[in-house]
């Protein structure tokens, strides 16, 4: 059995590629065979831009500091964004650095 674990918008960090590579297959029928390989790459870029941006945005200093009135105690509330425990612009930068890498293995193959 499979368990996704996320944490607060942290599917995003899934279904914004999975969004895109459908797009891209929409845009795909038209494109030669040639260049198919070229536009996943150029599309799972695209995908770890919106992640990056995303997360940063929705990661940023969004902490409240509370006072708990009884025992004067400060307690601080973040919320956090992430899938598998990994941060969604964190995920923006893996995908951009395994799309680079397919990248210079696809130019060195051929």
């Amino acid at each position: 059995m499979w368990f996704v674990i996320w944490e607060g918008h942290g599917y995003l960090a899934a279904l914004i590629p999975v969004i895109n590579f459908f797009l891209f297959c929409l845009i795909a029928s038209v494109l030669p065979e040639d260049l198919f390989t070229f536009g996943l790459f150029i599309s799972t870029g695209v995908s770890s831009y919106f992640l990056w941006k995303i997360g940063k945005r929705l990661n940023r200093n969004n902490s409240r500091r509370l006072i708990d009135p009884k025992t004067n105690e400060e307690v601080i509330l973040k919320s956090n964004h992430s899938l598998l425990f990994v941060k969604i612009e964190d995920w923006g930068l893996i995908l951009g650095v395994t799309s680079v890498l397919l990248f210079i293995t696809e130019l060195i193959g051929e």
